[in-house]
């Protein structure tokens, strides 16, 4: 009776898998019969070589092994840099690559349906609406870069005209205006800002606003709109490095079609825009959703998801707020145009109200050599400020403070022990300060947020007062003027001078 062992020799790991092995097995043969060997001839066996063919079958099973290992090997650096090489391959045969959701890019401005020059680029897209002011979407005011530090628009280049990102004419951001009636919380609002550049743009065209509020209207919505922006490529993919344009159509009465966004939607300032699997994304916010005419009709504002059949994107309605665009670039442009005489001539401030539209407007100062003449002061008289602040929800968050722009030494800080939701006016007397002085007045918030808008249109009025009784009908603690006032929707802080 015979019986086989297996004699496990060595162990051979193919390729990069360790999972593909192959045994060398030897048989050895063995009598199991104790008795054998007694009645096993002395006649001496010759010597057997070792068969061939055993050697033969595990060197081919390692050459297939090893040729397995490498085609695995290339199948998962394939699988890995699937986007990168779809990129690359796309790129050499000069197709236009599918962006935005569902869209195309239109670099150097081929294939586009409209000349987009006008768009701007920051953290969120924007659009040029004269040389020197932007028109984004509020909720791009502040980009959290994590949990302790975020961003405003003034840490962010912008870039205007390039059709890649991060190219184009480079403008540094100075100021923004956020919309007075602008509510984060009930699905971005009136989500209007402006932001005023440090320099004008000059040789490219000014986007064109729409201004009436019929317009799209149910008759047009089979005309196409058009979207553009460097956003995500699908809800969990890549933003884009080059700027792409998607065509959607408008969706009246959305709020009736679909039925979740029934509680956050207002037509009156919102809109729809969707198309079977064509849709903005994050990182296209703030960016023109432009009419077959040419004319910006909205901005990329909310949505639920990304090209969701379910979920139309909803942009914020221009022309629900034209009137605040347009009052905007008269107030902050360094080059207003023409029809700024007649429009600030028409405007006023509600004193009672403290200018609670949230509009800058050029408010009425004091001529100080006028009031030295009227009141017989002379440089070094001691004479107060009368600082009024209407603060917000948070005044905690808000902290200003009167400092000697010779000497820099301060003359007066603010308390923040202020409760939480006072959200009203309050009036501190500043003593020490000096005619022939100059100061400066400079109020932060803590959240870049200023003192206004979800959160209440808070104001800052700076009042001369009188330190003494003067010799003529003066009385101590008597305004004697307006120096300055501004609202508050001033962003992170704001700093103004005080020539006495």
């Amino acid at each position: 009776m015979y019986s086989t062992q297996f004699v496990i020799t060595d162990t051979i790991t193919c390729g990069y898998s360790p999972s593909f092995c192959f045994l060398a097995i030897t048989k050895e043969r063995s009598m199991t019969n104790g008795s054998s060997d007694r009645r096993r001839s002395s006649r001496k066996r010759p010597l057997q070589r070792p068969a061939v063919k055993p050697i033969r079958n595990v060197q081919r099973s390692l050459f297939v092994c090893k040729r397995i290992g490498w085609l695995l090997l290339l199948l998962l650096v394939l699988f890995f840099h699937h986007k990168a090489t779809t990129v690359q391959a796309v790129r050499r045969l000069g197709v236009a690559k599918p962006r935005i959701v569902g869209g195309c890019s239109i670099v150097d401005g081929i294939g586009a349906a409209h000349n987009y020059s006008y768009f701007a680029h920051w953290c969120c897209g924007g659009i040029l609406i004269h040389p020197d002011i932007v028109l984004t979407a509020a909720h791009c005011l502040t980009v959290k870069l994590n949990d302790t530090h975020t961003q405003t628009p003034l840490d962010r280049p912008l870039f205007v005209g390039g059709t890649r990102r991060n190219t184009g004419i480079q403008r540094a951001i100075v100021d923004y205006k956020v919309h007075p009636n602008y509510e984060a919380w009930w699905a971005n609002s009136n989500d209007f800002m402006i932001l005023q550049l440090n320099e004008s743009v000059h040789d490219l065209p000014l986007a064109v606003l729409n201004a009436n509020a019929s317009v799209p209207f149910d008759a047009n919505q089979a005309q196409p709109l058009h979207v553009i922006g460097y956003g995500l490529t699908s809800e969990d993919g890549d933003p884009a490095l080059e700027l792409h344009e998607v065509q959607v159509h408008y969706i009246p009465l959305c709020a009736m079609q679909f039925p979740r966004y029934a509680s956050l939607l207002r037509e009156d300032i919102m809109l729809c825009a969707a198309a079977p699997g064509k849709d903005a994304c994050i990182g296209d916010s703030g960016g023109p959703l432009v009419a077959q005419d040419g004319t910006v009709i909205g901005l990329v504002s909310w949505g639920e998801g990304c090209a969701r059949p379910d979920a139309p994107g909803v942009y914020a309605r221009i022309s629900s707020a034209m009137d605040w665009i347009q009052l905007q670039i008269c107030t902050l442009s360094q080059v207003p145009p023409i029809y700024c005489d007649a429009l600030l001539e028409d405007a006023t401030i509600n004193d009672d109200n403290a200018m609670d539209s949230g509009v800058t407007l050029p408010p009425v100062l004091v001529d100080m050599q006028e009031l030295k003449t009227n009141y017989n002061l002379v440089d070094g008289d001691e004479i107060a400020l009368r600082v009024d602040i209407q603060y917000d929800q948070f005044p905690t968050e808000t902290s200003w403070a009167v400092t000697d722009a010779n000497t820099q030494q301060v003359v007066f800080e603010s308390d923040l022990g202020l409760p939480y939701n006072m959200q009203q006016l309050v009036q501190t007397t500043v003593s020490g300060v000096f005619v022939g002085h100059t100061y400066q007045f400079e109020i932060s918030d803590a959240n870049h947020d200023g003192m206004c808008c979800a959160f209440g249109n808070g104001f800052v009025q700076i009042h001369i007062l009188l330190a003494t009784t003067t010799t003529t009908t003066g009385l101590q603690g008597e305004s004697l003027g307006l120096l300055a006032a501004f609202p508050g929707d001033f962003g992170v802080s704001r700093t103004v001078e005080l020539a006495l």
